[in-house]
């Protein structure tokens, strides 16, 4: 929705809700735990529901694809879940960036699916698209700064 796109325009906003978004439950419970987006690390579906939803949308590759598919789930009139029972290790490669365009590119393409994804899936008016195209321009400054912060970091160690 529109109030989480400008939330999650910030740095400290995102760590805020980055902590509150993990999802921590008792491990003997089991059942079905419904939520409005799944992580794409760990998704699967039925092929009827992906045929009846059009399957993917290919206008994005990589970032949004959980919350695109999602939006089209729930419109469907489908709902989603996570399997309380199940588990699973999501392992990322950590490696201390190099050069600039290490942190900055992959940025700048998740900010190109973030504005599909707004543009395509949420119902916008055009208030709300410039106050988002604003916050999205200091969100590119502000991870520009980021950028060259964390440059700086791993120069000095």
């Amino acid at each position: 929705d529109f109030k989480t796109e400008i939330f999650d325009c910030f740095a400290i906003a995102r760590f805020i809700r980055k902590k509150r978004q993990i999802y921590r439950f008792d491990e003997k419970l089991s059942g079905v735990y419904e939520v409005d987006v799944l992580p794409g690390s760990f998704w699967g579906a039925r092929v009827d529901l992906l045929k009846s939803i059009d399957y993917l949308d290919e206008g994005t590759f990589l970032y949004y694809e959980e919350n695109i598919i999602s939006q089209r789930i729930h419109n469907a009139g489908y709902k989603q879940g996570i399997v309380l029972s199940a588990k699973y290790i999501h392992n990322h490669i950590n490696k201390s960036p190099s050069h600039f365009n290490d942190i900055y590119k992959p940025f700048l393409n998740m900010q190109k699916s973030r504005k599909y994804y707004q543009n395509k899936y949420l119902d916008l008016n055009h208030i709300q698209r410039l106050i988002l195209s604003i916050c999205m321009e200091l969100n590119n400054f502000e991870m520009f700064c980021i950028c060259i912060i964390k440059l700086l970091c791993n120069k000095i160690k």
